[in-house]
């Protein structure tokens, strides 16, 4: 059982040599087209591997491995595997009620454990690191009422009480997932470490050809408003219900093209109204192009654990309105439009004034050029690496 203080070996920490064999556990479907978790979880990965004070190792479902290996990318694809036969899904339950196998079972050498999502793998003498991205499941009227939230609730009672007394290190992701956490459960307060996300550097890149090609099929207006994230409770699909007829009546030319996943009831009332594209999941190069035409990027949430699209829009030259809710000010700073999240009034005054004032709009692109410097998954990673060497167990005696 994990002490209320991690793990830390004195004979290494802060040594430079021999590199810290890590263990990360990935859901490989959630990285491989991924959006969100999936795309936090890559990125790491992905700059962990490459570091030469790293020596890692991957587990992972067998099932999900073979159907991601023609979309992996190095380094993940030369990356050592070891893989288990059971559903993923399966394999958590095993590991939360039977404690086994331990990490150790798959590679004896392995001296940490990484998780980069909420998740759980037993370890013997490893340090294990888990990372949790926001609490939104045990807060009240977040995710909103559909039929098994009672058992995906109880899930994650069941999940984090365990990693409560096992997990070393709580690697979160904002400030504001931090203090959520510690809220939830106190006694992991000194166990929590904050690693800020960053953005794929795909969205720090010209729009191309083929991105450009795509938008032009769609066929949208000359002038819209990006909505990502899609329709959902936790996005805060009422308010854009309420908002956006009011938007329309002042810009009747304006458009909102919706991306990501919706809830069918929300989708169905906004396929109703005028001037609303509901444009589903779309890949990266046609989503840059989204972007870099929008005139306003639109982030109602009323909760996030980081916010990833509002560094997407400024990483794209656009002005950002967004909710003054979860961890949205602390990567939006003063670059963004930022309204509460229960005033649908705001929201639409906000976007009137962006679209009709062009300075502005000018000023908070400026803004959003420079608030995007600040994160990058390489800092990030090298954070993390402080941390994960910090309670690696190489060398050390057991």
């Amino acid at each position: 059982m994990a002490s209320s203080e991690p793990k830390v070996c004195a004979a290494t920490e802060g040594r430079v040599g021999r590199p810290v064999n890590l263990l990360t556990y990935l859901h490989l479907h959630r990285i491989v087209n991924g959006t969100g978790v999936g795309r936090v979880a890559l990125h790491l990965t992905e700059e962990l591997a490459r570091n030469p004070e790293i020596n890692m190792h991957i587990l992972a479902e067998s099932a999900c491995h073979a159907r991601a290996q023609r979309d992996l990318r190095e380094p993940l694809l030369s990356t050592p595997y070891h893989l288990f036969r059971t559903n993923f899904r399966r394999q958590q339950l095993k590991w939360l009620a039977g404690q086994g196998p331990f990490a150790e079972e798959f590679w004896p050498e392995c001296s940490v454990v990484w998780c980069p999502a909420e998740s759980y793998v037993p370890v013997k003498s490893a340090a294990l690191i888990v990372t949790v991205h926001d609490l939104a499941y045990f807060e009240e009227n977040i995710v909103g009422a559909w039929k098994d939230i009672w058992l995906q609730r109880l899930k994650w009672r069941f999940l984090f009480g365990v990693l409560a007394r096992k997990a070393d290190i709580f690697h979160v992701v904002s400030e504001f997932s931090a203090e959520r956490l510690a809220h939830f459960y106190p006694s992991v307060s000194s166990r929590i470490r904050i690693v800020p996300n960053a953005l794929t550097p795909r969205f720090l890149e010209p729009v191309s050809a083929e991105g450009e090609s795509a938008l032009e099929r769609l066929s949208l207006g000359e002038r819209y408003i990006l909505l990502p994230g899609g329709l959902s409770w936790k996005k805060n699909a009422d308010l854009v219900l309420a908002a956006w007829p009011q938007i329309r009546q002042h810009f009747g030319d304006v458009e909102l093209a919706v991306v990501g996943p919706s809830q069918s009831s929300y989708a169905g009332s906004m396929a109703r109204e005028p001037g609303v594209r509901l444009l589903g999941f779309v890949d990266d190069e046609l989503l840059v192009s989204l972007y870099a035409r929008a005139s306003v990027v639109w982030v109602p949430s009323r909760y996030e654990g980081f916010a990833i699209p509002i560094l997407e829009a400024m990483a794209c030259g656009v002005p950002v309105v967004a909710s003054r809710a979860g961890a949205i000010p602390e990567v939006a700073g003063d670059a963004a439009f930022l309204a509460p999240a229960d005033s649908p009034r705001a929201h639409v005054d906000a976007i009137i004034a962006l679209l009709g004032n062009e300075r502005l709009r000018l000023d908070l692109r400026n803004r959003g050029f420079q608030r995007v410097g600040r994160f990058s998954w390489k800092s990030s990673a090298e954070k993390l690496l402080s941390i994960i060497k910090t309670v690696s167990h190489s060398g050390c005696a057991n």
